[in-house]
């Protein structure tokens, strides 16, 4: 689902050997909303379940090198490019509306399920890393 597994959030498209093009030209409001709502929602379990791995990793026999520093700094790096990425989300929300209100329009016959599909999907996510962070990471294999 929508912001499950990517780390980020995404300013630019690209084409394949291109350049990159603002979302914010090309996106319509509808688009823009989900993605701001994605990232947001599935900050938490991304985190969580990244800190999971680094203890299964530091658990493993024999142990493996593990990164909790890089984890920490990344959770930092990931809530602040989140935090830009909602502002910018706003703004783009107005700017799609404004420059693809057909695409907005039509797009938010979608939004609703897919809203609900993320929230879900976080929510579970959030669960079993949850789990596998309490367990030390032992439970990470149990991840749909």
């Amino acid at each position: 689902m929508m912001g499950t597994w990517a780390n980020g959030f995404h300013f630019f498209l690209y084409d394949h050997h291109g350049t990159g093009d603002l979302t914010i030209e090309d996106w319509d409001a509808s688009t823009h909303l989900l993605h701001a709502y994605a990232a947001i929602v599935n900050l938490p379990q991304k985190e969580i379940g990244y800190f999971a791995y680094q203890l299964q990793r530091l658990r493993a026999e024999p142990p493996q090198t593990t990164q909790f520093i890089d984890t920490v700094l990344g959770v930092l790096f990931d809530v602040i490019e989140v935090a830009a990425g909602t502002v910018y989300s706003i703004i783009a929300v107005v700017v799609g509306a404004l420059f693809n209100p057909w695409d907005t329009l039509w797009n938010l016959i979608a939004l609703v399920p897919l809203i609900l599909a993320t929230t879900l999907e976080a929510i579970y996510m959030l669960v079993v890393n949850a789990v596998a962070l309490f367990t030390g990471g032992s439970m990470l294999s149990c991840q749909i």
